[in-house]
């Protein structure tokens, strides 16, 4: 696409060279230093130097790896159906197991299985999403019956979290605000007409803030 059609067949010969020999590749040089880091772990080379300036070479290649390994998804609970508990099981009958999250209230972390064809999502019980946007909302300090501008972007997952802890009831709705980019808007009236909540409407979309009062 760059105009380098021959590197592309360069790049396939090399990984494929790779995966057949993954077992018996070259010790990488430089073991204890950044430079081996920032190539065992594919990190760059000042990242993995400020990791251990800060905090020392064991904490720096834990950190890298963790990094690179996959992460549980995040799935909120939508306590105005369900509990913690009962959606567990729903997703458990379904061959999805799910572990509570360490440290975030009414959500579980579940690693494999199909999400889009349990019965709890269909019935809108959960929503997925990453424990550091469930965060923001936290962070805000929303209370049952403030008003709240959401002004960050699509699809719409925080606003269904702030919804919840305001103790939005179905019949309750959200003024229509106007749209400054009608596409995220789109998305986030796409994802909120699901089960989990279908009474958001379009709004102002700027980027990075939560407001209450």
């Amino acid at each position: 696409k760059g105009g380098c059609a021959r590197a592309s067949g360069l790049v396939n010969a090399v990984l494929r060279r790779v995966a057949e020999h993954r077992d018996a590749l070259p010790e990488i040089p430089g073991v204890g230093t950044a430079d081996y880091l920032a190539v065992r772990y594919s990190h760059p080379r000042w990242l993995a130097q400020r990791y251990i300036d800060a905090h020392g070479y064991a904490f720096a290649e834990r950190a890298l790896a963790a990094n690179n390994a996959d992460a549980p998804a995040c799935l909120q609970v939508n306590t105005l159906k369900t509990t913690a508990d009962a959606l567990a099981a729903s997703l458990r009958a379904d061959g999805i197991e799910t572990e509570p999250h360490p440290w975030l209230p009414d959500a579980l972390l579940c690693r494999g299985g199909n999400l889009a064809a349990a019965h709890a999502f269909a019935d809108g019980w959960f929503y997925v999403q990453d424990a550091a946007a469930h965060c923001a909302a936290l962070a805000a300090g929303v209370r049952p019956g403030m008003r709240v501008l959401d002004a960050c972007a699509a699809p719409g997952g925080t606003d269904k979290f702030i919804c919840r802890i305001r103790g939005m009831e179905k019949n309750e709705s959200v003024a229509p605000r106007r749209t400054l980019n009608p596409a995220p808007a789109n998305s986030a009236q796409k994802a909120a007409s699901d089960a989990f909540f279908s009474f958001l409407a379009p709004r102002f979309w700027l980027i990075g803030c939560i407001l209450c009062r």
